[in-house]
């Protein structure tokens, strides 16, 4: 079971946010803290201002900018690359009908 499982059923997750809480890797996460945004990160790249993008690679830079809307019912053809092939996500209010928590 791991986070990047293509099929989301077997997602580590896919049970509740708790599988991910309660996970070997996680252990060590303050949860309360982590909500409460008082850990620091442990890596926080110096910047200039919010559009300084001199830490990200310039091919990601280089990349067409795809237009779309959220209410685009065809938004597959306007993806160029087949990258979101098979992704799939379900939206947080199908979580809450399931019983399932959320964790924001």
């Amino acid at each position: 079971m791991s986070l990047l499982e293509r099929d989301p059923e077997f997602r580590l997750g896919a049970n509740g946010v708790e599988e991910i809480m309660n996970h070997k890797y996680m252990k060590d996460i303050n949860w309360d803290a982590l909500k409460a945004k008082q850990i620091k990160p442990p890596y926080n790249p110096k910047v200039k201002s919010q559009t300084d993008v001199k830490h990200i690679d310039s091919k990601y830079l280089d990349e067409d900018v795809i237009s779309y809307t959220i209410d685009d019912t065809d938004i597959k053809k306007n993806i160029k690359y087949k990258q979101f092939d098979d992704f799939t996500y379900v939206k947080e209010e199908t979580m809450a009908k399931a019983g399932r928590k959320t964790f924001h």
